[in-house]
Order: C-alpha cells, then structure tokens, then sequence
C-alpha cells in the first residue's frame, strides 16, 4: 500500500492494540483499524456472529499478505483464504465469507516474509439464513470420529444437509509408515488431508489424484511416530452440491 492511503486510513481508524498469534483482538465492525505483526508471526482477530450471514473482511497491508477467515479451530472457511493480490497490489486483500451458523470465528492476516507488516482491516456483517445449514459434529477437529487402524468405515458428504467435510482422528500405538485411503462409492470427487501436531492449517500430506480415475480414491502415506494422533479431513475439492458416499480406511507398516 502506498504511505499516503495508510495515513489516511490511520487518521480515520482507531488505533487497535498489537495482535499476534497468541492473542485475538476484536474484529473491528464498520470501521479500519490498525494492526501489525513482526518477526513472520500473524495477527489474530476474533468474531462473534450472533447468526448466520455473510461476513466481509477488508484489508490493505504494506507488504505482501493473506487474509484467512476460519472456525474457532482454526480451521479455514470455503472461500476463506484471500491471497488475490487485488490491482497488483501485494497487500490488497478482502473476502466475503458465509458463516453457516452463530458462534465465533477468527480472522488472521499472515505476512508472506519475515519482516513487520502493518496493515488496515475492516470487518462488516450481513445477518442471513439464506447460509444457515445444520449442526455438523464432525465438521471440525474436535468432533473428529476415532479411526482404529485397519478399520474401514462407511462415510458420505452431503452439502445440501449441511455435511460438507468430515473429519478422523487414528492414534497409532507404535511408529512406522502410515497409510489413509478413500475409495468413493459410485461418482463424486473427494479431497483427502492429514494433520498432525494440532495444526490443522497446514496438512502434512493431501490426495487430489483421482487413483485408477475414479474421483473419490485417493491416498496419503507419512511416517509417524509411537503414540501420536493424526487428524484425517475428507471434503470436496470443488464444492458441489450432490451426495458422495465413500469408504475410509488406515494401514500401518511398522518400522
């Protein structure tokens, strides 16, 4: 952003405390504010939706930046990461993201470097039940189903009901090399991520292959080690609206 728009914006804002990684500040509603972040760590904004609906998120940074809008694990929103670049300029970010239901969500604006950014963000909502969709339990990692290893468990997506991601969680008892498998049943393209380590931002491994050319078989292998909890997300890569049923399974090659 040039310094001239990032003064005027200053000089209309509200100033905002520094908000890092380790804290959350509230999301400024109908107004800038002002926020930095130093040494490649990203700040963190906090939303409350009173109910479902449309939030906008706006930002305008000095340096190259991602705009993120995620659930309260952290995990990121359909349509929620904005790295648009907007008129060539690397700090020009903004997102209109549905929220499927009342509750809090967060907002992270991430450098892409290791040096201070300071930025302009800006937040309005718009109430709807036009996004409303019903309770998922399984939709986040902290309602992820337990996958015992060598299990096959029957599963489906069904984004017309609100089921759009479904998450597992497999707890390997001794080290080795770690195998997740879709294999979807009938038509329907499916996405396969693993997690570990709590980050549920970054998968440590994902499938988009289309093995043998079917849509919804897909796999993922990763050395683990003893004791460790791997988190397994299966979603649609594209959206869609149709129904996908699919099998899940996991195999362990000790060593």
């Amino acid at each position: 952003m040039k310094p001239t728009l990032l003064l005027a914006l200053a000089a209309c804002a509200a100033a905002l405390p520094l908000s890092r990684a380790s804290g959350q500040t509230p999301l400024p509603m109908g107004t800038f504010s002002t926020g930095e972040s130093f040494g490649g760590e990203g700040a963190t904004f906090r939303f409350e939706a009173a109910a479902p609906g449309f939030l906008t998120v706006v930002v305008r940074a000095d340096g190259d930046a991602v705009l993120t809008v995620m659930d309260d694990e952290y995990q990121i929103l359909p349509n929620g990461r904005s790295d648009q670049d907007l008129g060539g300029d690397v700090g020009a970010e903004q997102s209109v993201v549905a929220l499927p239901e009342a509750g809090v969500y967060l907002v992270a604006v991430d450098p892409l470097g290791a040096g201070p950014l300071r930025f302009e963000i800006g937040g309005s909502f718009l109430a709807s039940d036009l996004v409303a969709e019903p309770a998922d339990p399984d939709a986040k990692p902290g309602g992820a189903v337990a996958l015992d290893l060598g299990e096959s468990r029957a599963a489906s997506l069904d984004p017309l009901e609100g089921d759009h991601r479904d998450w597992f969680a497999i707890r390997v008892e001794e080290g080795g090399l770690l195998t997740v498998v879709t294999r979807s049943e009938g038509t329907g393209d499916l996405k396969l991520e693993v997690f570990r380590d709590g980050d549920v931002r970054n998968p440590a491994g994902s499938s988009d292959q289309d093995m043998d050319g079917v849509l919804g078989n897909e796999s993922v292998s990763l050395e683990v080690g003893a004791g460790e909890t791997v988190h397994v997300r299966v979603s649609r890569p594209f959206g869609g609206s149709g129904r996908i049923d699919y099998r899940v399974g996991s195999g362990l090659i000790p060593g």
